[in-house]
């Protein structure tokens, strides 16, 4: 482990034995906090579950969505009309029972296609997908949405499935969190 300390510590420039002693320095100020803050640094199980409790929304990862897409773009000299007619033609097809992966394989033009449509999972407020909005507008997995424009041409939308917001077991994030409130404390007792 020091040889490879070592060498990270050199190809970011840094000198290694400052380094050292930076980190010996480290060790003794830890040391001496804890021999005098030791009991000020105590966190109580209860002190830990009152903070999940007042932050678990802050700690759960946000819904999770997988949709499929159909992308119908004019093609050559076709107008917006045209295009518009076969993406309605499609969204007819999926309103008679047709299969939705078999459709965009089919008829979509985007990159998709070939697997059915189907896009990446997208996180609730973490997605950069122009389909965010309705895709977390949709309610239950199956719905079809309806035919839509943008930039990028004619777009119909099927939700696959929905996983919720998934919030960790307190045991799960207990010691994070002690971590977290030892800081805390710490920076509270230290000038």
């Amino acid at each position: 482990w020091g040889a490879e300390y070592e060498r990270e510590v050199q190809l970011l420039g840094l000198d290694a034995e400052g380094e050292k002693a930076r980190m010996r320095e480290r060790l003794r100020i830890d040391g001496l906090l804890t021999k005098r803050l030791g009991p000020k640094l105590f966190v109580s199980p209860k002190a830990m579950f009152d903070w999940y409790e007042r932050h678990r929304n802050a700690l759960a990862e946000p819904e999770t969505r997988v949709v499929r897409v159909i992308t119908i773009k004019p093609k050559g000299e076709e107008t917006a009309d045209a295009c518009r007619e076969r993406a309605a033609a499609v969204r007819r097809e999926l309103r008679d029972g047709a299969d939705f992966a078999e459709l965009a394989r089919r008829h979509s033009d985007d990159p998709w296609a070939e697997k059915g449509g189907e896009l990446e999972p997208m996180r609730k407020g973490e997605s950069g997908s122009i389909f965010a909005e309705r895709v977390f507008e949709m309610r239950e997995p199956g719905e079809v949405s309806g035919m839509f424009e943008t930039g990028q041409g004619f777009h119909i939308l099927r939700l696959e499935s929905v996983r919720p917001a998934l919030v960790p077991e307190f045991k799960a994030v207990q010691e994070d969190i002690r971590r977290r409130l030892v800081e805390e404390l710490r920076a509270e007792h230290v000038p």
